[in-house]
């Protein structure tokens, strides 16, 4: 049962609300001052706290911003006999889901506003499972110093909004640390584009890239697809001059046109580039443009190959055996941590 907090210094508002809100089968809690709402909040959890302005001692606004010290994900309606646009502004500012002014809104509107704001932290709190749930599936397993400071870097370059690039040969997880960038970055509900450079058609590398019109069609690219989210463009020395010139571009102005038009579209997304090979020589070779390199060459995590790190064949034999045993619904056995050990080999 979906509980809600009602905090106002009104018994009579506070035994109105409880009433409708019980009638909708919420379990209801109260209290009549900030405080007290605060001591509440700590020892317990709630899916909506109604919240008034105007109380003594303490007013909402205060009593808002302690709620969101205590639980950031906290979903908040503020309530006010006496409010304005400008009060209403800076209670969404400090965190506040909705703002509803007294007299209340009709019934019908009132228990809408209700259930889409407990709605709303049933969805987050599913997202926030579903990427903690990939954060595990996309770990990187090792404890030896090289794969930890990978995984530092991992963390740290997540939380700066700038492109990355991601080196090591083929199997050392550069897909994996690109996804978990996009996980524990804030734009985790946002869409992850994976392109290989190498796959990509070479006759219609801008149209697939860019978008643009094909057979009077309208195609939307993969870089406008990845809005607001995460571009993983995997072995990037494969890429042509020409597309290299237009990438470059593309990262100097965050704008993006589609082919066949003369329109420009802001591109508000990160880069992630990744590469097996060795960059430095690809631009010796002519392969890669060097302002194209060192464009991308700012945020760089370096994935070692694993007879880099011989110290983490056990810990990756032991996690590996234990993942498919446990999918599989079988005991862990010693003859499935050998069987591993000799396809690693």
């Amino acid at each position: 049962m979906d509980k809600i907090l009602i905090v106002d210094d009104e018994q009579n508002i506070i035994e109105s609300i409880s009433m409708i809100l019980e009638s909708e089968g919420y379990e209801t809690e109260s209290c009549l001052s900030g405080a007290e709402a605060i001591s509440k909040v700590k020892n317990s959890e709630y899916d909506l706290i109604l919240l008034d302005i105007k109380m003594p001692k303490m007013d909402g606004i205060e009593v808002l911003e302690k709620i969101m010290e205590i639980n950031s994900r906290q979903v908040v309606i503020m309530i006010s006999g006496h409010g304005t646009i400008e009060t209403a502004v800076e209670a969404l500012k400090k965190g506040a889901y909705n703002f509803l002014q007294k007299p209340l809104p009709d019934l019908y509107e009132l228990k809408l506003t209700i259930k889409n704001a407990v709605e709303f932290k049933k969805s987050r709190d599913e997202l926030i499972r579903v990427r903690k749930d990939l954060i595990e599936a996309y770990k990187i397993v090792g404890s030896s110093e090289k794969i930890l400071n990978a995984v530092d870097l991992v963390k740290k370059f997540s939380k700066v909004n700038s492109n990355v690039l991601v080196t090591g040969e083929s199997g050392t997880g550069k897909e994996l640390a690109a996804r978990l960038i996009h996980l524990y970055s804030d734009k985790a509900d946002k869409p992850f584009v994976e392109i290989s450079s190498a796959n990509l058609p070479e006759e219609k590398t801008d149209l697939e890239l860019f978008g643009g019109i094909e057979n009077g069609n309208f195609i939307k690219g993969k870089f406008e697809l990845a809005e607001g989210g995460t571009i993983f463009l995997d072995e990037i020395s494969n890429l042509s001059e020409e597309v290299q010139s237009k990438l470059l571009k593309v990262l100097e102005t965050n704008k993006i046109m589609r082919l066949g038009t003369n329109i420009e579209i802001h591109l508000n997304a990160r880069f992630i580039f990744a590469s097996n090979k060795d960059l430095l020589e690809e631009v010796k070779a002519g392969n890669l443009r060097e302002d194209f390199y060192h464009r991308i060459n700012v945020f760089r995590i370096d994935l070692p190959a694993l007879r880099e790190i011989p110290e983490d064949i056990q810990l990756l034999t032991d996690y590996f055996a234990n993942k498919f045993c446990t999918e599989n619904n079988i005991p862990l056995k010693n003859s499935a941590k050998a069987l591993l050990i000799f396809f690693c080999l």
